[in-house]
């Protein structure tokens, strides 16, 4: 005995769950293409980024001519002002990133801005309005300490495999080092050893050397130092990465930074009014962070806005469900009440003594027919709660067509109205077939067939064998289905327009699960109909051993979130 899961072979027609809302994650890459392409992408902007900046490098250092050397105090204050408010503003847009290894790294990275910002502004604008006049040595180891802890913490978010976190005790020991290494530095320069030998930057910007007069091996060793890690960080940030926006422009930025450093050796500014070229590419590293924040803004706006789309299409859902359970207990409590209410009366009429035959005979007759009413309700609020379950399984196994037909003749005793019964089993082969569930269908068909016909019309069940199945059909010569109604009466709680005998409908319960069933086994349910001539339901059943039976394994596939279902307990009150 084998099991196939519902939906297993029409997976188009399970019912639509109610989303949840999804966690926000990062927007994806702004390049578009997959991860090699964005790779490409990335390395060619980072190669290009990187020879405009050596180039520029040479030129300076080779021809007079395109050398910015010059003494611009306002300019010089605005370029370091500037640059230190955007790598600020890039900081605190990355703090703003989602939890995960992505946020991990990027924690590093904006703790590394923060440091280069709040530097700046230090040491490119307050110091110098406290202090007229302040050594070159001490103004180039002031920007070593900034550069240099600013690299070393870019490299720790990007370069290993998996990013340490940035603790709240991570962060506490970096300004604790930083203030404390700025402090020694500073307050300790003329010990250390001399980084050059110029007194005066202004004065020896108006000879527009180039490498500037009087640099020492501690200069060029110690400069080397933060610009390596930085080139090191945007390979890393360029490798690591599996295609996120940030990297586009933050490789870019690390390139930017880095060239900034590479000038800076050549020519320091040394926080002085001298305006360089190594000012204008941090300018530049600056405004590109700050662009790069606003891409990332806009895209956590725009997965935001997504977010809070689909928390409202949950919240819709949800109250399209309460709706439903709203109207789904008016209509079963309406359900009951006629039954019960019928067997009452026939109850106390038969308390009240004896009757004659024939009167006590419908009596009995219409308990009877309304306890199956009843029981009929019952059965398929429970079922439904079945086949809605995740679960829920069909296990077909070769049946005779015969026998599935033969089953409903016995049903037919219980059929609402008075109807002759037609049963003809024209096929002798076995089909793969759940018989308790291919029961359910032909029950739930026949007592439509019964409720909606009238009084003295036949119903009709036959199985036809054609090659490698076999058709199962139900007919009845009652009003048909009305124009519009053939795809919703299928769906749950739906009722079609025409009324039954009597004004009796139902829940909309017995078609919904019919289908399921049928769509479990690998078929389909189909009715075909003409107003006022009658409506004909079919399914086909795969014949056992055919060449073209297809596999049927066990499984689980996840049933649609079904009212009945998500609360079971309401089809054991029923």
């Amino acid at each position: 005995m084998v099991s196939q899961p519902v939906g297993g072979t029409n997976p188009a027609h399970q019912s639509e769950s109610y989303p949840t809302p999804p966690r926000w994650e990062p927007s994806p890459s702004l390049l578009g293409g997959g991860i090699p392409s964005f790779r490409r992408s990335a390395w060619f902007l980072a190669a290009t980024v990187g020879m405009f900046v050596v180039g520029w490098a040479l030129l300076v250092a080779l021809f007079q001519p395109v050398r910015l050397i010059a003494q611009a105090p306002r300019p010089q204050v605005a370029v370091e002002a500037t640059s230190a408010l955007c790598q600020l503003f890039g900081a605190f847009v990355l703090v703003l990133f989602p939890q995960g290894e992505t946020r991990r790294r990027l924690r590093w990275v904006a703790a590394g801005l923060a440091t280069m910002g709040i530097g700046g502004l230090v040491i490119g604008n307050l110091w110098p309005m406290w202090i007229q006049t302040i050594d070159p040595n001490a103004s180039m180891y002031a920007s070593l300490v900034v550069w240099g802890t600013s690299a070393i913490l870019l490299a720790v978010g990007l370069l290993p495999r998996r990013a340490p976190t940035l603790s709240a005790r991570a962060v506490v020991a970096v300004i604790g080092g930083f203030g404390a290494s700025s402090a020694i530095v500073l307050g300790n320069y003329e010990r250390l050893p001399t980084l050059t030998t110029v007194r005066s930057l202004e004065a020896a910007a108006t000879a527009n050397e180039m490498p500037m007069t009087g640099l020492t091996a501690w200069h060029w060793s110690l400069a080397a130092v933060p610009m390596t890690l930085t080139v090191a960080a945007a390979a890393a940030a360029l490798y690591r990465g599996h295609g996120e926006a940030w990297q586009s422009w933050l490789v870019a930025a690390l390139v930017l930074l880095a060239g900034s450093q590479l000038h800076d050796a050549l020519w320091p500014s040394a926080n002085s009014t001298v305006l360089t070229s190594a000012g204008l590419l941090r300018l530049a590293f600056g405004a590109l962070v700050a662009v790069g924040g606003i891409l990332e803004l806009r895209g956590l706006a725009d997965e935001r806005a997504s977010l809070l789309a689909a928390a409202r299409k949950h919240a819709e859902g949800l109250a399209e469900v309460a709706a439903l359970k709203k109207d789904f207990t008016a209509m079963v409590a309406h359900e009951i009440d006629q039954p019960i209410a019928a067997v009452r009366a026939w109850t106390d009429v038969l308390a009240e003594g004896e009757l004659r035959p024939e009167l006590q005979s419908r009596a009995i007759s219409t308990i009877r027919a309304e306890t199956h009413r009843l029981q009929t309700l019952a059965a398929d609020v429970k079922a439904i709660a079945t086949v809605d379950r995740d679960d829920f399984t069909v296990r077909p196994r070769p049946v005779p067509a015969a026998e599935l037909v033969a089953a409903s003749t016995a049903h037919n005793r219980n059929l609402p109205g008075c109807h002759p019964f037609l049963a003809n089993a024209l096929a002798e082969a076995d089909v793969l077939a759940d018989p308790e569930r291919i029961g359910q269908v032909l029950r739930n068909l026949l007592n439509n067939a019964g409720k909606f016909s009238p009084n003295g019309s036949p119903i009709e069940v036959r199985a036809v064998q054609s090659g490698a199945v076999v058709r199962i059909e139900v007919v009845d010569h009652g009003p048909g289905i009305a124009p519009g109604d053939e795809d919703q009466i299928f769906e749950k709680y739906v009722q079609g327009r025409y009324k039954g005998n009597g004004g009796t409908t139902g829940v909309g319960l017995g078609l919904y699960l019919s289908r399921r069933i049928v769509q479990a086994h690998g078929s389909e349910l189909v009715v075909k109909s003409t107003p006022g001539g009658g409506a004909t339901f079919w399914f086909d059943l795969q014949v056992a051993g055919s060449p073209t039976d297809p596999p049927i394994s066990a499984g689980r596939v996840p049933g649609p979130t079904g009212l009945v279902s998500d609360d079971v307990a309401l089809s054991n009150s029923v």
